[in-house]
Formats: C-alpha cells, structure tokens, sequence
C-alpha cells in the first residue's frame, strides 16, 4: 500500500491535522518525514510527496487540532494499520 494513500483516506473526515510524523524503514533514504506544527501549504505539499511511496512496515503518529491522534498499529494478525485514539476521561473517583 502507498503511504500517501493510507495517510489520505486515514485523515478524511478526522479533525484537522496539526503535525505528523512518519518512520519508514531505517534503510530507506528519507526515512523519517515530519510535518511540524503551525506548517503551511507548501510544507504540506512536501510532506506528502515525502511520503508518496510503496511501504510496509512504518510507523507514525498523526496530531488533531481536537486533542486526539492517530498512531500505526500491528495487530496480532500481522496487518499494519492507522488506528485514531481519544484520551480517555479521567473517572470522577479519581477527580476527588
């Protein structure tokens, strides 16, 4: 799968993203391509052709402007896939 592809179709619909950062395989050249915070539309741009490439077995994280985020996972079948995470509410017996 294309990481580009896999970023797009990943973010749709998700809040607006404000950083990224991607790891590809140590050999690669270019093997980690970040997206920094408060970027522009030109930083975008190159961010995605940095990342326009076949690739398996890469990781990531994925900021939202809403708190959340989006890291890749393996899951116990092998299948590597971007998965969003909320912070989870902290219970009212622990606030007091």
């Amino acid at each position: 799968m294309n990481a580009k592809t896999e970023f797009i179709r990943h973010i749709n619909g998700k809040p607006q993203v404000v950083a990224a950062w991607l790891w590809f395989n140590a050999f690669q050249s270019d093997a980690e391509v970040t997206l920094y915070k408060n970027f522009d539309s030109l930083q975008f741009i190159d961010f995605m052709a940095r990342i326009d490439r076949d690739c398996y077995n890469y990781d990531g994280t994925i900021w939202y402007e809403d708190g959340t985020w989006s890291e890749r996972v393996t899951t116990y079948e092998g299948e590597e896939l971007w998965e969003h995470r909320v912070c989870p509410d902290l219970p009212r017996k622990k606030l007091k």
